[in-house]
Order: C-alpha cells, then structure tokens, then sequence
C-alpha cells in the first residue's frame, strides 16, 4: 500500500508540475483574424482577401468564396499561403456597394482537421452608432464520423496489443503466452486497416479528390502512419511463423513509432509546446499498450495455465499496470487541461461536445481503475486456488478499456474549446423595425426579438426572454441566435452573440448579409441547461409592395423597386397552391432572371423552402402542397448580373379550394 500511495502521489506531483509549462491547445484551423475584418464597413471595396488561421492551412485543400448580398459568387483568385498561418485570396470580380460575405473551409496542416466558417463585411454601407455589442460567429469543425471514430478505434487498438506483445509478453512474461505471436499476427493488420480508414476519413472531411487529398501537405502525416503500420504488421506476421526473439520487438518498436506519428497529427501539435504535448500524448499511448494490451496477454495466459497458475507473473504484471495507470492518469491529465483552456475551465467541462466525451472518458478510467485495484489486492492473491474472480474482473477491464478506445477516437475528432476570437460584426440603424417572437417546444420559455432594419447588412438586434404566458423576465446566462437561410439553403449559416442591456439583450451584426426567409433558433443557456426557441426571420424588401384579390380569389402581390422593376407574385387558394412569379424590367419587359428562390412560412411552424420550374426568362412557377390556413410566401429574383429583387406577401390556403 505504501508503495502504491507514492506512485500515486508522485503522478499527481507530476501531473500539476506540468500544467504550468503545457500550452493550451488550439486545435483544429481557427480563424484568428482576417482582412476586411469581419463586421467592418469600407468606403471602397478590397482588392484582396487575408484570413490568418491559428494553425497553419493547406492552400491546396482549403477553400474561400466570396458572395455578395444575392448569394451571387463573386470571381476570386487561388488562395496563397502567406508565412505559416495567413491564406490570400485575390479578389477578380466586380464589387457594388453592399454586403459580402466569406465562406471558407480551412484544412488544418497540423491534425489534419476541417474547420468551416463565414463572416460577413460592407462596402460603402451606413452604419449607426454602436449599443455596445458584437455580433460573432461560431466556427463548424469537422467532428467525429463511424469512419473516423472506428478506423482510430482499431488503429489504437492494433498498435497497443503489438506493442504489449513485445513489453509484457516478451520482457515481462518472458516469452508467454504461447498465443502471443498470433495476437500480434492479428492485431498488426488491424491497426494497418485503422490507419488506412483513418487517412480516408480525413479525405472525406476535406471534400477533395482522393488524388488531390494525397497530393497535399496534409496527407504526409495520414501517409507515413499507413507506411509504419504496414511495417509492424510485416514483423508481427513473420514472428508468427519465425521463433526468432527480436521479431516481436521490432514490430512493437515500428508500433511505438505509430504511436508518434499519430501523436504528431493530432491535436497535441497544435499547442504552444508541440514537443511536449507530443511527448506527453506518446507516453500516455504506450502507458495505455502497457496496461490494457498487457491484460489482454494475462487473461490468455492464465486461460491457457490453468492447471498451473501464473501467481508470479500475475503479480509482475499488476505491479508493471499499476505504474502504467499511474502515468496514463498524469499525462491524461496534462493533456486535458491543455485541450481545455486551463484549470479553471474544467469548471465548465459540459459546455461543449469534447468537454463531455472527456468527462465520460474520466469516469470509465476511474471505473476500470477501482477494478484494477480490486484485482491487485483481492484476486491475483486467491488465483493459486480460484482463477475466475480475476479472470471476471479483467475480462471487465477489457470491455471498460475497448469503450474508451472509442471514447478516445470520438474526442480525437471533436474541436477542443477555445477562447480565441470570433468574427465582430458593426451596429445597425434604422426606424424600421421587424418585431418576432415564439417559445420553446415544452412552452416554458418565450423569446420576443425586434430586428431593425431587418435589410442585408448592418442590423441592431433587441431581444426579451419572459416565461411562457406572462411577462415575468427569464434570467439566463447567455442567448445565442443562429441563422440559416431557408430561401437559399446552400449558403453558410451564421451566429450573432447578444450581450444583457438592462431587462434584456442587445446585439449588432451584419447579418443577415442576404435578403430572404431565415429560420433561426434562440439558444438560451442557464447553468448547464440550454432551451432553444424557434423563430422565423423574413427579411424586408426594399421595394415597394401592393397585393389585392383576383376575381377568382388568387392573391396578386407587385413590388415595385426604385429602378423601374417590378416583380409579381400570385397564389391559388388551393392545394397544390400554384405560385407563379414574373420580373419586369422598367420598360414593361420580361426581365431575364439568373434564378428565382422561393420559400414560404406557416402562422406557426418551420419555414420551407419550395422548388421551382422555369417557365420563360423571368417566369417561375412553383406548386407545393400546403396545409390549410395562412402562409407567408418569399421570393427573390436574382438577375444576371447580381441583382437580387424580394417580394412578400401573404396567402390563404383554403381546406378543398379548388
């Protein structure tokens, strides 16, 4: 017990000393800056885009596109990496005054990682004195895939029994168990097709070509992982046919090297000490291979001695485990609060996806760790007389250590939380105001929104959290709103982050930066509770809207814009309502159109977005079949040349209309 106290002591000493000197870890490419800045407004527009990353990006896999306020491309350059971290793109096409957007996809070089992310700037446009708060966005990163998390399961796998093949079969068994050379047999080529999994799954995540994908900088590391693994899988296989005593070493030597070549793509490279963190992540997987592989080894041997009890080499094998949790335990440890920003974040450990698969992955290791001690101190001493209290147990460890195989492949795959900075957005100013609200599906929480001016580009956002029902204030810790366009659902979403103003909450942004129907979600959080409110958002038009009734009881609505064109819009009564929309040029003319998105929003309930069929130039017709009651229908023309034109109104459909 003394001995076990002092190793455990010592870890713990261990683990708080390096605290202080790792690095926190950023982890995935995040945008750090960029030029325009995002919610910024200028008087003319760039000639170039700069995005600096907080890794280094892979200009041949990452991607960048510009949109202007049609959701139109606007013709861009090929991205060029500028030093280690900033991506340039030259811009091409023409730039109108108006609101842009940047969509980009960054392919970290570092862990092979996507990050996806948009914000939005202005040209020439008016901005209103700020209230005090930022709009910002929240960066997607690639997370986990049934690739991913099952080819790194198997990998981690592979590797940790090869390596215990040769460090407790070979040096601390001496030579047993007699099944030994066929487990690393098996467990060389698994890790093999691991590996292979793992470079695709890295592939998919870039959405490039595998040609392209292996011909980039961040294929080196998949590539040289894949080539490792084959060569311990070569050892592994001749020593199961060949008695020679160093061929298992030299396949859990190959294996070890994995082992770093897999450290060195993964998240402990993106730290502010690599070395280290790359080190720490080494000595955390081979402590791993040590003890759960090492018990894969114990439970064959003790199966294949039972006539003759293996008590001596059992209790090597717990005093060797034991050290090892010790230092998967320490450099867990260090690894943990490096990912997460700090000690004091570990406060705050369920606020993210990677925070929570490694809280569970915690409690698992402290779960298999009281089975380890029960083993040490209760079974290995009765295994001379009863091998199945020990054989129970650690066929317990073993299922315990395959789930946080994939509790590590699933948090390998997950972004750590950071807290670098977003996107900033400018303020928005306007008398006119779009006024929504709605309530969460358990109908416990109302959120009442006012947008102004509720146009693409700088808008002020004014927001109140009450109880369902009353007007009793909701206190909260924070309100996020995001945004997706349902008139054009290919473009990015987006997020705007309020601050609290008095009673209630108060943000600026440059979105929506595209004119049309958005649904967005209100996500509340208290404490470790989140509650999200559904809230449709239908942006004005800036033209001028009329509707009225036909003879046949079809709406007819026009808009008509400040150039002279004019946009109609009508819908049958009936299902399929018949929707049919027409642009105008200002001499009276059917204007050509690019193309025509349309979507329509229920009194309650998520907006759709609605197909199409051309009909002409600038004829479009669509016929979907709606639920009786009232519908909001949204058009946006888009003409050839960019120009994006919104029209709104309101139908009924009514039950058995012809």
């Amino acid at each position: 017990m003394r001995r076990t106290g002092r190793v455990l002591v010592v870890a713990t000493i261990a683990a708080l000393a390096f605290v202080g000197m790792t690095g926190v870890a950023q982890a995935h490419a995040l945008l750090l800056s960029s030029n325009p800045a995002g919610g910024s407004t200028l008087q003319n527009p760039p000639t170039e885009l700069t995005l600096t990353y907080s890794e280094e990006p892979d200009p041949q896999l990452s991607q960048i596109e510009l949109l202007n306020s049609s959701g139109s491309t606007v013709a861009t350059g090929t991205p060029t990496l500028q030093g280690h971290t900033t991506l340039v793109v030259p811009i091409n096409g023409d730039m109108p005054d108006g609101v842009y957007t940047v969509s980009w996809s960054a392919v970290s070089v570092d862990d092979g990682h996507t990050t996806t992310d948009s914000f939005s700037f202005g040209v020439g446009v008016k901005a209103v004195p700020p209230p005090g708060t930022t709009g910002a966005s929240t960066a997607s990163a690639s997370g986990p895939t049934v690739l991913g998390v099952v080819s790194k399961a198997l990998l981690y796998a592979g590797l940790m029994l090869v390596v215990a093949v040769a460090v407790i079969g070979e040096g601390v068994f001496g030579g047993a168990p007699k099944a030994r050379p066929r487990i690393g047999a098996w467990a060389g080529p698994v890790a093999v097709v691991g590996s292979i999994g793992l470079l695709l799954s890295q592939q998919q995540a870039t959405h490039a070509s595998l040609g392209t994908f292996l011909g980039s900088h961040v294929a080196r590391t998949p590539i040289a992982l894949v080539v490792v693994c084959a060569v311990s899988a070569v050892f592994a296989l001749i020593s199961w046919r060949r008695a020679e005593a160093w061929l298992p070493w030299a396949a859990g030597l190959a294996a070890a090297v994995a082992m770093a070549v897999r450290a060195h793509g993964g998240h402990a490279t993106a730290t502010s000490t690599p070395i280290l963190s790359q080190a720490e992540q080494w000595v955390h997987m081979l402590a791993g291979a040590c003890w759960a592989g090492g018990l894969v080894l114990l439970i064959v041997l003790i199966r294949e001695r039972r006539a003759d009890p293996p008590v001596a080499l059992a209790r090597r094998y717990s005093t060797v485990a034991l050290g090892a949790i010790g230092v998967v335990v320490a450099t867990g440890l260090f690894r943990a609060v490096s990912e997460l920003g700090g000690i004091g974040r570990l406060v705050h450990i369920w606020d993210s996806s990677y925070g929570r698969t490694l809280a569970i992955k915690v409690a698992v290791v402290l779960v298999v760790i009281g089975l380890g001690a029960l083993n040490r101190y209760r079974s290995v001493g009765r295994l001379a007389t009863d091998a199945s209290p020990l054989l129970r147990i650690a066929g317990t460890e073993v299922v315990a250590a395959v789930g946080i195989l994939v509790l590590t492949a699933t948090l390998t795959s997950y972004a750590p939380p950071t807290n670098g900075p977003g996107s900033s957005s400018s303020a928005a100013g306007s008398s006119d105001v779009v006024a929504i609200s709605g309530s969460d599906i358990a109908t416990t929480t109302s959120v009442s929104l006012t947008v102004t001016p509720a146009q693409p580009g700088p808008n002020l956002y004014r927001a109140t959290i009450t109880a369902f029902g009353s007007d009793s204030a909701v206190q909260a810790d924070s309100l996020t709103l995001q945004l997706h366009s349902v008139t054009q659902p290919d473009l990015p979403g987006s997020s705007v982050t309020f601050k609290p103003d008095g009673g209630g909450w108060v943000a600026q942004s440059l979105d929506p930066s595209t004119p049309g129907t958005f649904a967005m979600a209100a996500q509340i959080r208290s404490g470790a509770s989140v509650t999200d409110v559904p809230l449709t958002l239908i942006t004005r038009s800036a033209g001028t809207i009329t509707t009225g009734l036909a003879p046949d009881n079809e709406t007819v609505a026009n808009a008509s814009f400040t150039d002279g064109v004019r946009i109609q819009g009508t819908s049958a009564p009936g299902a399929p309502t018949q929707i049919h929309l027409t642009a105008f040029a200002s001499n009276g003319t059917e204007l050509p159109l690019a193309g025509m998105e349309l979507a329509a929003s229920p009194a309650t309930g998520p907006p759709i977005h609605l197909a199409v069929t051309r009909f002409s130039v600038g004829h479009f017709a669509a016929s979907p079949t709606l639920q009786p009651g009232t519908w909001t229908i949204d058009g946006i023309a888009t003409t050839k040349d960019g120009q994006a034109y919104q029209i709104t109104w309101q139908t009924t459909v009514t039950p058995g209309a012809p």
